[in-house]
């Protein structure tokens, strides 16, 4: 029995389909033409040549050959895509570790206060979802916080109450 090698790419090998154009390549040449025939029959001046009908024919017809123009094993397209997602791309990640900081901030703000006792007790004397919202939850005592890691990068918050 004969053994025959297959590539290990066979999935990145585009069909031909006429000459060396692909589908992709020829749906882009084409649709420039049904536009153009379409300008042609529903546009003023019916089943007449003028002259922004030719220049705005020339121009899809310019474009879209342009487009299908094959570089590096990719359209012309496909590399405006790319480039067009990098230019739109967020420039600056900001990593911001607001749990610990925010603990920093509110102690500081009740060490420095000089009615520190006063503030501790109006913090006690408030609900929970006064309390979570204002964020001062970590500094109570009769309350614990913990963070779970869950599926697809989630957070599992869970608040317990300390009796």
């Amino acid at each position: 029995m004969k053994t025959t090698r297959i590539p290990a790419q066979i999935t990145t090998i585009e069909d031909t389909v006429a000459g060396k154009l692909t589908l992709r390549q020829l749906i882009l040449l084409i649709i420039p033409i049904i536009l153009s025939m379409m300008m042609y029959i529903f546009i003023p001046k019916y089943f007449n040549f003028s002259t922004p009908k030719i220049i705005i024919s020339s121009f899809l017809i310019i474009i879209s050959s342009v487009a299908s123009i094959n570089t590096k094993n990719r359209l012309i397209i496909d590399w405006i895509v790319i480039l067009i997602k990098y230019i739109f791309r967020p420039k600056y990640f900001v990593y911001e570790r607001s749990s610990i900081t925010f603990k920093d901030k509110l102690k500081m703000n009740l060490i420095n206060n000089k009615n520190h006792e006063n503030i501790k007790n109006k913090i006690e004397e408030k609900t929970i979802s006064t309390i979570f919202s204002y964020g001062k939850i970590s500094l109570n005592p009769k309350f614990s916080i913990s963070f779970k890691p869950v599926k697809k990068g989630g957070i599992k918050v869970a608040i317990y109450k300390i009796s």
